[in-house]
Formats: C-alpha cells, structure tokens, sequence
C-alpha cells in the first residue's frame, strides 16, 4: 500500500516517548504513528456519524478528490444531465 508523507511537529515530551517506545519494540517512529492513527479510527463513532460510513468505500482514481471534490461532483452532474 502507498505510503503519504504527512510531517508533523511533536513537542520534547512525545518525542522522547516515541523514541523510546520505538527503541524497546524495534518499530520505527513512523510505524507507531500509523498503528496510533488506525487504534483512532477504529474507536471513531461511526454510528453516530453516517457519513463515517463512506469512507473508502469506493475509487474514483482521482489523485485531487480529497481536496476537490466539489468540482469532480459537478462533473459528474454536469455528465449525466447531458447524456439525458
């Protein structure tokens, strides 16, 4: 699976934390980070937020749709009147 680069800034005390912890498991920081993130998602209330449910449900592949989807759904529209 294609990784993203996603920098972020951590202050002295979760650096060290994450150093440490990544030196006594032998994981990479990186590797902690992700596992952290996807033990968030599982714990996202997805039945009291039904737009949760969507999520990567499907590919339009389309590199730009997280950050333009309100022009790829105009598209779309726009496709479907005209072949009507």
């Amino acid at each position: 699976m294609k990784k993203n680069v996603i920098p972020i800034y951590l202050d002295e005390r979760q650096d060290r934390i994450l150093r440490r912890l990544a030196e006594n498991e032998g994981i990479s920081i990186s590797s902690i980070v992700r596992k952290s993130v996807d033990l968030m998602i599982q714990r996202l209330p997805v039945d009291k937020d039904p737009a949760l449910r969507i999520v990567g449900l499907g590919s339009s592949r389309r590199k730009d749709l997280g950050v333009r989807h309100d022009e790829a759904i105009i598209q779309e529209l726009e496709k479907e009147f005209r072949e009507d």
